[in-house]
């Protein structure tokens, strides 16, 4: 027999200002699209060196080996290269042609979202978790909510209606 998980009250949670909230990346953080004709080593140096961005550069040489080959490079990937400041570097290098294509999770739309709204993204778990406050932002829900209703009205994708509100 199933035991039944407990409701939950919805008018106890608390919403919370993403003004408000600690974030530990910021616009200062973020990575610096290079100029063209610098080396690969000045690339990997300009990384920031905030929370996973090491193990981005092991990605990277993996990335240039590939591109030096000849081979397509798709990228796939969650929410962590946008919350540690690599989505300037992420969009050049699509542009420049080293990725062919990206394929991304719901969380790149959580940080891309909160970026476009204040400059700033990557709560602090720990710190969220023991208040209860974590992932309780109003506004980051609300907007991608509503873009998600646009995107039901009108058929596009839902990044499309996400990038036009």
């Amino acid at each position: 027999m199933k035991k039944s998980l407990p409701s939950i009250d919805r008018k106890a949670v608390r919403l919370t200002s993403l003004a408000n909230r600690f974030s530990k990346v910021g616009l200062d953080d973020f990575a610096k699209p290079l100029d063209a004709g610098l080396k690969f080593s000045a690339f990997i140096d300009s990384l920031p060196s905030i929370l996973a961005a090491s193990d981005l550069r092991k990605a990277a040489l993996a990335i240039a080996k590939a591109v030096n080959n000849g081979r397509t490079v798709m990228l796939a990937m969650g929410g962590h290269p946008i919350k540690v400041g690599l989505g300037p570097l992420i969009i050049s290098l699509l542009e420049k042609g080293v990725f062919s294509s990206i394929s991304t999770n719901g969380s790149v739309m959580v940080h891309d979202t909160e970026v476009a709204l204040i400059g700033a993204t990557s709560e602090d778990v720990a710190v969220g978790l023991g208040t209860g406050e974590f992932g309780v932002t109003g506004e980051t829900g609300e907007l991608i909510n509503k873009a998600a209703a646009k995107a039901a009205e009108t058929g596009q994708g839902l990044g499309r209606s996400l990038g036009s509100i």
